[in-house]
């Protein structure tokens, strides 16, 4: 079985809209006054480098060990085991290259770099500053909604206006801070609209100091792509240095397709068949830390 060991789920963010004076009681004012103050968070949190470690699970259901790969590349990455699960991770530096966030491997399984991969990963740095330094503003732009080598889940929180049905319903705590609980259920519309894009049950914390999506939980409720229907989806975003960062995303994915394994028994019993139907499944986490702002984006290599 392969893999990718990466995941990106990118919050879309709408253009600037007027600040809301009236009292925030309702989902959508909620939800309005959210998606503002993403868009401008948004160019704040672009001057800040982080440190993301991606930790995979996957239970041993199939019998033969996953094979994962370094994304974009063809580096197979070390498998263990512990209490028959599967698990590997990666460590990365996230840096940015003129404004596109550029992720440097600087670990495999918490162990160091060989020196084949320092080596490959270096020149893979220079490659990269020298190409972005040659891009439009539309392909910049597409860089930041998805970026190279890594599969991506859509989440635009635009489609609440309109595709979504939101409800405020209570209060709760998140990193010790008050947020509104808003569930949001998918319109017929929005499955009619466009099946390539994630959707399904999605439920909001959004923080009552500072309307932000403190926390987005989306259930899946179609298949898409490698993910079937019933992957769950947590994104959480902290205050940290007066900027919304994303600090953990953690992905508990269901597999698409189905497969066949042959249980043993004791004993034929009639009208039992061996063969049962089973679904892969697996769970992603990634958190991010050690935010740093920083001055200069980056230094041109030239030829």
């Amino acid at each position: 079985m392969k893999r990718s060991t990466s995941f990106v789920i990118i919050l879309l963010l709408a253009q600037s809209i007027a600040c809301l004076t009236q009292t925030l009681q309702d989902a959508s004012a909620l939800i309005e006054a959210s998606i503002s103050s993403a868009d401008l968070n948004a160019k704040d949190a672009l001057y800040y480098t982080f440190h993301e470690d991606d930790s995979n699970i996957v239970p041993d259901i199939l019998g033969t060990p996953p094979m994962p790969k370094l994304p974009g590349t063809q580096w197979m990455i070390p498998v263990f085991t512990v209490n028959s699960e599967y698990r590997w991770s990666i460590q990365l530096d996230v840096l940015f290259i003129e404004g596109i966030p550029y992720r440097r491997l600087i670990g495999i399984n918490n162990q160091k770099l060989p020196p084949e991969l320092m080596t490959f990963e270096s020149q893979k740095y220079d490659r990269a500053v020298a190409t972005i330094h040659t891009l439009s503003p539309q392909q910049r732009q597409q860089r930041l909604v998805s970026p190279e080598d890594r599969p991506s889940l859509y989440i635009d929180p635009k489609q609440f206006r309109s595709f979504y049905s939101c409800k405020a319903t209570g209060h709760e705590k998140v990193d010790k801070r008050s947020s509104t609980i808003v569930r949001c259920k998918p319109l017929n519309k929005l499955q009619e609209s466009n099946t390539a894009q994630a959707s399904g049950e999605v439920t909001l914390w959004v923080d009552e100091q500072r309307p932000f999506f403190h926390r987005m939980r989306l259930v899946l409720d179609h298949t898409l792509g490698q993910y079937g229907r019933g992957t769950t989806f947590t994104d959480t975003w902290s205050l940290i240095d007066g900027v919304w960062h994303e600090t953990s995303a953690e992905l508990d994915w269901v597999g698409a397709a189905t497969f066949s394994k042959n249980i043993e028994t004791p004993a034929p019993t009639p009208g039992f068949a061996n063969n049962v139907e089973q679904t892969n499944r697996g769970k992603e986490i990634i958190t991010f830390s050690n935010f740093k702002k920083f001055r200069t984006e980056s230094r041109i290599l030239n030829p």
